[in-house]
């Protein structure tokens, strides 16, 4: 399996790298009132309109880095950038040096975490999209508007 590593404040994180459609350097974000305070905002991308889920105040670690990079992704059929302080690399992983998170973090920040990987560099958490947003995160942003194209269809 390939992954695309990057950082989110000192921890380094990997996303299969079938699941990165782009990575952009953000430009302007236009920020919505009553959105929970980890999405930033959205972005116009090419005619598509989605949010920035700011992953340092998702994961709830240091203040957010204005510079990094948005990784594109899709949380439930739906696309959705991830603001990260920094893409480090592409990486080859085996099935071997993937490893559960240990069950006693579970609960806690361990359920976005889908495998702890072990490589030469160390440790790389690799994130679960799927329990990135739980379910009633994914409806309000539904619900908002947040997400479609910009002439206000349906995306």
């Amino acid at each position: 399996m390939q992954l695309v590593t990057f950082r989110v404040g000192r921890e380094r994180y990997g996303l299969d790298i079938m699941a990165i459609q782009e990575i952009i350097i953000p430009e302007e974000i236009t920020t919505l009132p009553n959105l929970p305070d980890f999405i930033e905002g959205i972005v116009n991308l090419r005619g598509s309109i989605f949010p920035i889920v700011d992953m340092r105040k998702r994961f709830k670690t240091a203040d957010p880095d204005p510079a990094g990079r948005v990784l594109i992704t899709e949380v439930e059929g739906s696309p959705i950038g991830l603001r990260v302080d920094g893409v480090d690399r592409v990486i080859r992983v085996d099935e071997e040096s993937m490893r559960r998170p240990p069950a006693v973090l579970a609960g806690l920040g361990a359920r976005f975490v889908r495998a702890v990987c072990e490589t030469p560099r160390g440790l790389i958490l690799m994130l679960d999209l799927g329990k990135l947003l739980d379910s009633g995160e994914v409806t309000a942003l539904a619900t908002s508007g947040v997400g479609g194209t910009a002439d206000g269809r349906a995306g």
